[in-house]
């Protein structure tokens, strides 16, 4: 299985099962022959625009039917991080019933629940009474007492201190960047920095801090390692407030970023190049960085943390959280209040109380409890695996393998049929996503839409489009700006039919 964002139920069609499905897609798009049927006659053996694999297990591509044997291969060579303790078989077969028959690669997009975790769930809510947390009767005290033990949870699945940090819960990774976003400290000095690998709802943030006067700049990570200096300077407290926004790991091609530079630009020895007075926030999106790796805020204290739980558990959707330096939580402006981050306020005159916990004030309405309380038997279930360790193992395991067997299938005159990004050809820091473009024999692009289309009647279900962070996707596309303005002319949404403009790929298909 594509080992994206896969804590619970990673690889549920085994390794080889994606390799399988890809090469199988692969084939199904450059011909409509299959290749163990090509024209004998043919010099190479292979009909025009078929493919050939070359590959340890090159028997079992040549003919499908002998998946055991590639299986066996993989294992022998992953045993110790593959699998859970050879656990994999059972969980497939208890908890994932559903997936019978098809191949789920959009783990970005999001996670698989298991039917453990629903049975767990499910079993709660009905032995058990939780009514609103605004409410001081049993009900409401109980929710209230469960809705804190998770808050505590998320803090040590960051190893972070309820000393140093807290949990504003929201409705995902969007809400938390998007809170932060409006409340702010912006002045017209400040400054706004990310990095171009970025999501979109990074990017919005942007539009916030120019309404308030601030002004921007976009990085690459290079130009980042190059601003470095030895000069170390005390983190400040006074403004202006400048905020550095950057991606533990890229949703788009999975390249992990330095977890040190939040600690160097706290220091002193990043930021000046573009502010050298007043003081430095940093603002991490590990959305698709936590469900796979361990983030360990002891170590790396980023003030803000974007978390999506869907992406780690699969279940419940809608439920997110920004895990908030607590210095850092002061500084924010409240502007807006709702029911349940305010004390008292009238209706005559400009007067409100606000709630006196910080974390409490930005959690506007009624929280989502139901949802809030299942995330504790995610967690449960997550450490009965090993935890994020163990995910990290198998998960790596999957990734390194589908990339090695990717990139030797080759079309009939030795072209690659694939074009794969990220970091894993040069062994850079890579995380568990797998990027790539399939290729024609003459090296054309393949529009993510017919491969979609492909895919999908064959019941291989692969996220594509730019998702969502454009940056990495013209980037790694060699698309200029004033090329995307154009485009915007024809596209219309992210996964619209126009995936090739003039030729160019305008995004990937990638699991």
């Amino acid at each position: 299985m594509m080992p994206h964002n896969t804590s619970l139920t990673p690889s549920i069609l085994f390794a080889v099962g994606t390799f399988v499905a890809l090469s199988w897609l692969a084939v199904l798009l450059a011909s409509s022959t299959p290749p163990w049927q090509s024209d004998s006659s043919s010099p190479s053996g292979a009909s025009k625009g078929s493919v050939r694999i070359h590959s340890r297990y090159a028997p079992f591509f040549q003919n499908p039917s002998e998946a055991v044997w590639a299986k066996e291969g993989f294992l022998e060579r992953n045993r110790l991080t593959y699998g859970y303790n050879e656990r994999i078989d059972s969980l497939v077969a208890s908890s994932l019933k559903r997936m019978e028959g098809h191949v789920y690669l959009d783990y970005t997009g999001a996670g698989v629940y298991s039917e453990e975790l629903i049975h767990q769930v499910s079993d709660d809510l009905m032995s058990h009474l939780y009514g609103n947390t605004h409410s001081r009767s049993p009900s409401s005290e109980a929710t209230e007492e469960r809705v804190e033990a998770v808050r505590a949870r998320v803090l040590d699945f960051c190893n972070a201190s309820p000393d140093e940090y807290s949990v504003v819960f929201t409705s995902g990774a969007t809400g938390a960047l998007k809170l932060v976003g409006e409340s702010f400290p912006w002045t017209h000095d400040s400054h706004f920095l990310y990095t171009r690998v970025n999501h979109n709802s990074v990017l919005g943030i942007r539009e916030l801090a120019k309404e308030a006067g601030a002004s921007f700049t976009v990085v690459s990570d290079d130009e980042i390692e190059a601003a470095m200096t030895k000069d170390l300077v005390t983190r400040r407290d006074e403004g202006p407030f400048h905020l550095f926004a950057y991606p533990a790991e890229d949703n788009f091609a999975g390249v992990v970023y330095p977890l040190e530079w939040v600690n160097q630009f706290q220091s002193g020895q990043l930021g000046s190049k573009w502010a050298n007075r007043g003081k430095w926030m940093v603002f991490l999106d590990a959305a698709a960085f936590v469900p796979t790796q361990v983030l360990d805020l002891s170590k790396y204290p980023a003030d803000f943390v974007a978390i999506s739980f869907y992406k780690i558990f699969g279940f419940p959707t809608g439920v997110g959280a920004l895990v908030v330096r607590n210095d850092a939580l002061e500084h924010l402006h409240k502007r807006y209040f709702g029911g349940g981050s305010v004390v008292l306020a009238l209706c005559e005159r400009d007067f409100k109380k606000l709630v006196e916990r910080t974390c409490a004030r930005f959690e506007d309405g009624t929280p989502n409890f139901l949802s809030i309380i299942a995330l504790e038997f995610g967690f449960r279930i997550l450490e009965s695996l090993g935890g994020i360790p163990a995910v990290s193992l198998h998960v790596n395991s999957l990734r390194e393998y589908l990339y090695d067997e990717l990139s030797n299938i080759v079309h009939s005159n030795g072209a690659p049929i694939a074009k794969i990004y990220g970091s894993n050809q040069n062994g850079g820091p890579q995380g568990s996503i797998v990027t790539f473009n399939f290729l024609t024999p003459s090296g054309d692009y393949i529009g993510y839409y017919e491969v979609q289309e492909v895919a999908a009647d064959h019941n291989i279900h692969l996220r594509t489009g730019c998702l969502c962070n454009p940056g990495a996707c013209y980037g790694y596309l060699g698309i200029k700006p004033e090329e995307v303005e154009e485009f915007s002319r024809t596209k219309c949404s992210c996964s619209d039919e126009t995936d090739l403009i003039n030729g160019t790929c305008v995004a990937v298909p990638f699991p």
